[in-house]
C-alpha cells in the first residue's frame, strides 16, 4: 500500500486554560490514504472535532499537543505558523459544520470561494480569479453560478451555503479534506445533494477524506474505514463492512442498537445507559466501563485501560473482554393506544385535535412607511386529525411550514384562516386568557432544551412554573407533584435544586418534558425534540416518550425531519411541502408504498446504516432548493423539482384526495403505483 496522506501516532491533546489539565484526546493512532474516506464517529465530547483541529493546526494556545501528525510529509505538531499556512493553502481543505459562520456575510460568495487561492499565489486576482470562482461554483452544482458569484451568503439556502464551503475546500485540489459534521443541520434531501457533491469532487481529485459525524447511516453509505471514539480514545476501528456487520466493542454495539432505522423491524431501542463522561472527569481504566454491560462490575475494567489491538485485516477494539460483547436482545416496540386498536372503536373515535383549512400568512413590508409588498404563505391550507393516544408525525424539509403549523395549533402564532378544534371546541385565535385555559390540556416541547429553560432558575422551579401560572400548585400537590414529575421522566428528585447549565442535553430535554406534563395534558406538540441529541441519548428520550404515551394515554403531534425517528414513534405520518400536506396516511403504508414523488424522494434520501445496500439502493437526489413561500410556483408547488411532472402539473393544483385501494391520501396528478420504479 502507498504511503498515507496523513499519519497520526500517539496524538495527545489537553487543555490548560482552566488552570488544570483537561485531556481531550488520549494517545490515538490512525492513517488516511489517497482516495479513502475515514469516518470518525462517537458522542459529543469524545474528541472527534479536537482531533480534526489538531490535524489542521487550528487548536487554541491553551491546547498542549504531543505525538506525531504527519500530513503530506510535514510534521504538523511542531510546524511554525508560516509552514502551517502553506500547508492549509495547498494540501488541506476544511469543511465545518455551520456554513453560516464559515462564510463572511459582507463579502460576495465568488470572492470567498477563490480567496484562498489568490492569497497563496495560485491564481492572480482579477478576471482570471472571477472566472475560476464561477467554475468552482458550477462544479458543486450551484445554479446560475455567474449570477450567484456576486451574491452574498444570506441570499443562499443552507444547502447551497454548504456546497459553497465544499467548493472553497476543494478549490486548490488538496490532498486531505476534513469534513466536520458537514450535513448535521441539513434536511435529508439537501444532505443527499451535499454528500453527492462531496463524493464526486473527492473522486475527481483523489483526495483523502476524514468525515466526522454522529450519523451512522452517512458513515455506512460514504466511508471506507471507521474509527469509533469514546473518552478521547479510538475504541474500535476497521472497514465499514466489518464495523457494521461484526462490531466488537460494547460501545460500538450500543451505538448501533440505539439507532432508529428506516429499514429495520419495529423493536424497542436499546440505549446506552448513563451519559458520556466530560473530558475533565474521564473515569480510570476503561472510560466506558461505568456504562458498559460487560465491564461495569469488573475490577480490571475499572483499573486498567485496554489497548487497541488490531488483527491482520486492521479490525480491532480496545476492550478487555471483546468476546463477551454481544448485541442486547431487543423488545418489541410498545404500541400506542391508537395503533393497538386500529381495527376497533379507537380508529373511528372522534378526533381530539382537528385542523381544517389552516392558513398562516405573514406580510412582507418594505420602505420607510413599511408598506406591504408581498406575502409569505408559511401555511397554506392544512387539514389534520389526531386522536387520543395516537402519534401523528409531521415531516418535510426546512421551510415547509411544519413548525408554523404546530405553533398555530398551540396559539403561539395567529392563524390567518381556518379552524383549529380541540376536544370538539374551536380554539382558533381565542383571547389570551381563554387560550391559557386550553393549554392546560395542550403543551409544547421545543427543539432546543437549553434555550427553552430559564438559566437563572432552578429546574424544580421551572417544572413547577405551569402549576403556579394556572394557580393549581397547592391543589396538585406542590413540591410532591414536582418530585413525581422528575421521577416520571427518569430524573432524581435530588436534582430539583440544580440549574439547567448543570445538566446534559438529554437531561435538559427530560426537564422540558416534565414541565410539559405538569398540568396533566392530553396532547403534547413535540417540535424536533431529539434533533440536537446524540444517538444514544436520543434513544433514551424516544423510549421515554413511548413509555409516557402508554402510561398516560397522551396524543403526540411529532414534528421532525428525521424520517427514521418518525417511522419508529408514529402511528400515522403527514408529509408537508411548501405550506401544504401532500401525502398522509398510516405509517406502514406510507413508508412501504409512498404514492407522492416527494415522499418517495424523502425516503430514498434517508441514509441506511447498512453498507451492503450501497450498490443496490436507488437514491433520488432532488435538484434545486425548496421554493420561497413568498413566491410559490403555479400549479403543483413540487413540479419544478419533480421527476414525474408534466404540463398539467405546472398549470393545475392537484386535489388532496384518497388513493383508490389505499389508506393513503395525497395531492398528485401522477401518483406512483405499487411496483413502479419511481
Amino acid at each position: 500500500m502507498s504511503e498515507p496522506v496523513l499519519s497520526v501516532r500517539g496524538l495527545d491533546v489537553a487543555f490548560t486554560g482552566s488552570g488544570r489539565r483537561v485531556p481531550a484526546v488520549r494517545g490515538i493512532d490512525f492513517d488516511v490514504h489517497a482516495n479513502e474516506v475515514l469516518g470518525i464517529v462517537g458522542e459529543s465530547g469524545s474528541g472527534k472535532s479536537v482531533t480534526s483541529l489538531a490535524v489542521a493546526g487550528l487548536l487554541p494556545a491553551t491546547a498542549r499537543v504531543s505525538g506525531s501528525i504527519r500530513l503530506a510529509g510535514v510534521e504538523v505538531a511542531t510546524a511554525d505558523r508560516e509552514t502551517l499556512r502553506r500547508l492549509r493553502g495547498n494540501d488541506l481543505g476544511m469543511i465545518f459544520q455551520d456554513p453560516t459562520t464559515t462564510l463572511n456575510p459582507v463579502l460576495q460568495v465568488g470572492r470567498q470561494v477563490i480567496e484562498g487561492q489568490v492569497a497563496h499565489g495560485r491564481i492572480a486576482a482579477g478576471a482570471a480569479a472571477a472566472a475560476r470562482a464561477v467554475e468552482l461554483l458550477r462544479e458543486v452544482d450551484i445554479p446560475d453560478p455567474a449570477a450567484r458569484a456576486i451574491q452574498f451568503p444570506h441570499q443562499f439556502s443552507g444547502g447551497m451555503r454548504q456546497r459553497v464551503v465544499i467548493a472553497m475546500a476543494m478549490a486548490g485540489k488538496p490532498r486531505l479534506i476534513i469534513a466536520d459534521e458537514p450535513t448535521t443541520a441539513l434536511d435529508v434531501t439537501v444532505q443527499a445533494q451535499v454528500l453527492s457533491v462531496l463524493a464526486r469532487r473527492q473522486a475527481e481529485t483523489g483526495a483523502a477524506v476524514i468525515l466526522i459525524t454522529h450519523d451512522l447511516g452517512v458513515i455506512a453509505e460514504v466511508a471506507h474505514r471507521v474509527a469509533v471514539m469514546y473518552g478521547g480514545r479510538i475504541v474500535e476501528t476497521g472497514t465499514v463492512a466489518e464495523i457494521f456487520a461484526r462490531p466488537r466493542h460494547p460501545y460500538t454495539i450500543g451505538l448501533l442498537r440505539s439507532l432508529p432505522r428506516i429499514d429495520g423491524a419495529e423493536e424497542r431501542l436499546v440505549p446506552i445507559s448513563g451519559q458520556p463522561p466530560a473530558p475533565a472527569s474521564i473515569p480510570a481504566g476503561c472510560a466506558f466501563h461505568p456504562r458498559c454491560p460487560v465491564g461495569r462490575d469488573r475490577p480490571e475494567c475499572a483499573t486498567r485501560m485496554p489497548e487497541l489491538s488490531l488483527d491482520a485485516s486492521g479490525h480491532g477494539s480496545a476492550c478487555h473482554f471483546p468476546g463477551e460483547a454481544r448485541p442486547a436482545r431487543a423488545e418489541p416496540a410498545p404500541r400506542a393506544a391508537a395503533t393497538a386498536a386500529a381495527t376497533g372503536s379507537q380508529a373511528t373515535a372522534a378526533a381530539l385535535l382537528r385542523v381544517e383549512g389552516l392558513r398562516v400568512h405573514f406580510p412582507i413590508r418594505a420602505g420607510i412607511l413599511r408598506r406591504q409588498v408581498g406575502t409569505v404563505r408559511a401555511v397554506d391550507g392544512v387539514d389534520l386529525e389526531l386522536r387520543a393516544g395516537e402519534t401523528l408525525g409531521l415531516v418535510g424539509e426546512s421551510g415547509c411550514g411544519k413548525t408554523t403549523t404546530a405553533r398555530a395549533i398551540m396559539g403561539l402564532v395567529r392563524a390567518t384562516e381556518g379552524r383549529v378544534s380541540f376536544d370538539g371546541r374551536d380554539v382558533t385565535n381565542l383571547p389570551r386568557n381563554e387560550m391559557r385555559r386550553v393549554r392546560r390540556n395542550m403543551q409544547y416541547v421545543f427543539q432546543d432544551p437549553y434555550a427553552s429553560l430559564n438559566p437563572v432558575r432552578s429546574v424544580g422551579d421551572i417544572v413547577a412554573e405551569p402549576l403556579r401560572i394556572h394557580g393549581v400548585f397547592e391543589e396538585m400537590g406542590g413540591e410532591r407533584r414536582v418530585a413525581e414529575l422528575f421521577e416520571l421522566v427518569g430524573l432524581s428528585r435530588t436534582m430539583m435544586e440544580r440549574f439547567p447549565s448543570e445538566f446534559s442535553g438529554g437531561q435538559r430535554q427530560r426537564i422540558g418534558i416534565a414541565r410539559a406534563l405538569a398540568l396533566q395534558p392530553r396532547l403534547l406538540i413535540l417540535d424536533e425534540p431529539v434533533a440536537a441529541l446524540d444517538v444514544s441519548i436520543q434513544a433514551q428520550v424516544i423510549n421515554l416518550l413511548q413509555d409516557l404515551q402508554r402510561e398516560l394515554g397522551l396524543a403526540y403531534l411529532f414534528v421532525a425531519h428525521d424520517l427514521s425517528v418518525v417511522r419508529h414513534i408514529s402511528d400515522r405520518v403527514a408529509v408537508m411541502y411548501l405550506g401544504r400536506i401532500v401525502e398522509e396516511g398510516p405509517k406502514a403504508e406510507l413508508y412501504g408504498h409512498p404514492a407522492h414523488p416527494y415522499t418517495r424522494s424523502l425516503l430514498s434520501a434517508v441514509p441506511v446504516p447498512d453498507p451492503a445496500t450501497r450498490a443496490t439502493r436507488r437514491r433520488i437526489v432532488l435538484q434545486g432548493d425548496i421554493p420561497s413561500p413568498a413566491r410559490p410556483p403555479s400549479g403543483c408547488a413540487f413540479h419544478p423539482r419533480c421527476f414525474r411532472a408534466s404540463e398539467i402539473c405546472a398549470r393545475e393544483r392537484p386535489a388532496f384526495a384518497p388513493r383508490p385501494g389505499s389508506a393513503l391520501r395525497g395531492a398528485c396528478h401522477h401518483p406512483i403505483q405499487p411496483g413502479d420504479a419511481a
